[in-house]
């Protein structure tokens, strides 16, 4: 049978080929996208798994100076301090938010970060997005660290210190900040501190945040 002069095998051709095309097409975009999101997936995978070797590898060096090489008692001027420092730093840049903060759990355990005592100093150290919350780190020197967007929600932070840090974004809900010497400037750089005990001993509200950064424009301008 004919129509228009074509035979219905000619109108079948002529349809079915633009949908093959199309069909086909369309194959070929999802198993793209499939073996894109495969690469992107191992691509992910194997940064996890450098992230965690750095930190491995950085836990295992600075344990063998503090026990083997006395890096808690050195001096401010001995070659392992200054080798700990360089190990430190460089495995910060390295690291994601939640590293940072088992990295910083160690150097305040094995007391080189505590206790009225700076073996490692954390001057200009990386500490963006360090995952710190729920943690003792009284008496802790964070001074001159960079922890913006910093999470240390429900951390024990007394005596701390924060001098010339930065707390851009930081999350400080229900810590305990008494005698840590954060300024007002600093604290209205903090995204959160509702629930917060203040440096003076006050309970901190969202109002108290609101004043403060207040008070800050009112500075700065």
């Amino acid at each position: 049978m004919a129509l228009l002069g074509k035979s219905w095998f000619d109108w079948a051709d002529a349809v079915a080929t633009p949908i093959v095309v199309v069909v086909i097409a369309g194959a070929f975009g999802f198993f793209s996208r499939r073996v894109d999101q495969r690469a992107q997936t191992e691509r992910e995978l194997q940064d996890d798994r450098a992230k965690e070797e750095t930190l491995r590898s950085y836990l295992d060096r600075i344990s063998e100076l503090v026990l083997e090489k006395g890096l808690v008692d050195s001096d401010n001027d001995s070659p392992v301090r200054a080798i700990a420092l360089a190990r430190t730093h460089n495995a910060l840049t390295r690291l994601d938010g939640s590293r940072k903060g088992l990295l910083v759990k160690f150097l305040k355990e094995s007391q080189l970060i505590s206790n009225g005592r700076t073996v490692i100093s954390l001057v200009l150290a990386d500490l963006t997005n360090s995952n710190l919350g729920s943690v003792d780190l009284r008496a802790c020197n964070f001074s001159g660290a960079n922890l913006r967007s910093a999470y240390f929600d429900g951390s024990d932070l007394r005596e701390s210190n924060f001098e010339n840090c930065v707390l851009t974004g930081a999350d400080l809900r229900w810590c305990n900040l008494e005698n840590c010497g954060l300024t007002n400037r600093q604290l209205a750089q903090c995204a959160e501190l509702a629930g917060a005990t203040l440096p003076n001993g006050d309970l901190a509200t969202e109002q108290t945040l609101q004043q403060l950064k207040e008070e800050d424009e009112e500075l700065s301008s």
